[in-house]
């Protein structure tokens, strides 16, 4: 049950846990506010954004985002939909939309040093409803774009324990777009024929 703590929504979670927002709309407001209406750049504001601190995940963490961005595919930033992370940008695991290209990415770092994810993917165009699913274990990595796999090999996992949706722990990669439903498995790495089904 989330309980409200000052700019943050609260959710504890202990590993191995299985996480599930499905939500139609959420802010961090005691009430909906009015839609941006933006032409070919993209928007946001804090009520639009959430954070669920104490996530405590283990050696094994699978993603799951099913979304449609609004920003045009040549948009400048990258866009994060969802991120877990520990506060810093040195350690996190993270869902993108590539700046300028619109393609589906990913990043994670241990430490402030980059392991290696699967490359970037097909592009996650304007106004089109997708899924990707990213899953990781030391030394194997997959993640699936509406069905196509791609794979790698990273070297660490990072110790995360909070989960944003909506925008990266650096405040600046906001998701400009719909998220219709996320999930999180935590001490879990979902297997890459699971990641093309959940995604296909």
């Amino acid at each position: 049950t989330p309980a409200g703590a000052g700019a943050a929504c609260i959710v504890g979670c202990t590993a191995g846990s299985v996480v599930y927002f499905i939500l139609n709309m959420m802010e961090e407001g005691a009430s909906v506010t009015s839609p941006i209406v933006v032409a070919g750049a993209a928007a946001t504001r804090n009520a639009d954004l959430s954070t669920a601190i104490t996530v405590s995940a283990g050696a094994e963490i699978s993603v799951f985002v099913d979304g449609t961005p609004d920003a045009p595919v040549g948009y400048g930033t990258a866009q994060c939909p969802l991120i877990l992370d520990d506060g810093t940008v040195n350690n996190r695991f993270s869902v993108l939309r590539s700046a300028t290209t619109g393609t589906f990415s990913n990043d994670m770092f241990v430490g402030a040093v980059g392991q290696t994810l699967p490359a970037v993917g097909p592009a996650w165009a304007q106004s089109t409803r997708a899924k990707t699913a990213l899953a990781v274990a030391a030394g194997s990595a997959g993640r699936a774009d509406n069905g196509a796999l791609l794979t790698s090999s990273p070297g660490s996992i990072p110790v995360v324990d909070r989960l944003r949706i909506g925008s990266s722990v650096s405040s600046n990669l906001f998701f400009d777009g719909t998220i219709q439903r996320a999930a999180v498995w935590l001490n879990y790495r979902i297997p890459n024929a699971n990641l093309q089904a959940l995604t296909a």
